[in-house]
């Protein structure tokens, strides 16, 4: 309820930092510039700086601008869904999911994955119709929440800009995530009940 755009890295950012005099170069060119718009020049001109030519040095990059409200309205319920199908899928999907998991892009924090990349490899792995559906349903939630995403470096060459907590089998299942009182996508319970 704070903010309507959230504009953020899945991995850790380089100690240069943003390229600000880029966009706010692009706010001076266009001060009637849209909120959604300076998100976008803000994630391209981030991108730019660091690759090859660019003004900054650093590791590999990832960031991404989401509309909040589509996170609330449109990929929260989605991912609750598949979520949902995830579990009840269990346990005869175990080790597709399990195997989807242990393929997907992580960052510095490793209990998190790359859901994008979750999403790919499940599809390679996994033959549950339900699951299937749901999974399409939530990639078309994420095209209608992502403004705009960038990442360079091989280490980060399958980053899509959405990160969710999700502990591969050989981490512990961390409780503070069930918090409701300081995380929000708790009130879901339909992630951490697949976890």
């Amino acid at each position: 309820g704070l903010a309507n755009i959230l504009v953020a890295s899945e991995e850790l950012e380089p100690g240069d930092g943003w390229d600000y005099d880029a966009y706010v170069g692009a706010v001076a060119q266009n001060p009637g510039l849209s909120p959604q718009g300076l998100a976008a020049a803000m994630v391209d001109t981030y991108g730019k700086s660091y690759r090859p030519g660019g003004s900054q040095r650093g590791r590999d990059i990832t960031l991404s601008a989401l509309d909040i409200n589509q996170v609330v309205n449109t990929l929260t319920p989605a991912l609750a869904n598949f979520a949902g199908e995830l579990k009840a899928s269990l346990p005869a999907d175990k080790a597709a999911i399990a195997a989807a998991r242990s393929k997907t892009q992580t960052f510095y924090n490793r209990d998190a994955a790359d859901l994008g990349d979750f999403l790919a490899n499940l599809s390679a792995t996994s033959r549950n119709p339900r699951v299937g559906a749901a999974a399409a349903n939530l990639q078309e939630a994420m095209k209608a929440t992502l403004i705009n995403e960038t990442h360079y470096g091989g280490s980060v060459d399958r980053a899509t800009g959405f990160q969710v907590y999700f502990p591969n089998a050989t981490q512990s299942y961390n409780r503070r995530y069930d918090d409701v009182s300081s995380i929000r996508f708790a009130e879901t319970q339909a992630w951490g009940d697949f976890l």
